[in-house]
């Protein structure tokens, strides 16, 4: 949650959803990095995703965790790419840490 709201205090009501997914949250490896996909409310454009990129980052290197990010909209994640075996299995066998459902 500590990485949901420090994206939201510099961009607020981008993001939709956080899922943290792979090796560290199915196999409970401690050694893996936190695979997460955060989906935007709209589609971003390049400077932007680098943006919100840079803070998951900094945020990882402030708290001695690596992330490995993936970003997409939400229109892409529900609709447009859903059928992607990579979205099936964050969807079956990833954890929704955070979503904004309301919206």
């Amino acid at each position: 949650m500590e990485l949901q709201n420090t994206i939201e205090q510099k961009l607020p009501n981008m993001i939709y959803c956080l899922y943290c997914y792979g090796f560290r949250v199915n196999q409970h490896r401690i050694d893996a990095d936190f695979d997460i996909l955060l989906i935007t409310n709209e589609n971003i454009n390049w400077k932007i995703e680098e943006r919100i990129i840079d803070i998951i980052i900094d945020f990882g290197i402030d708290n001695d965790i690596v992330f490995d990010p993936q970003i997409l909209s939400k229109q892409d994640f529900e609709k447009n790419l859903s059928v992607m075996p990579f979205i099936e299995n964050v969807k079956r066998d990833g954890i929704k840490v955070w979503c904004r459902c309301s919206r």
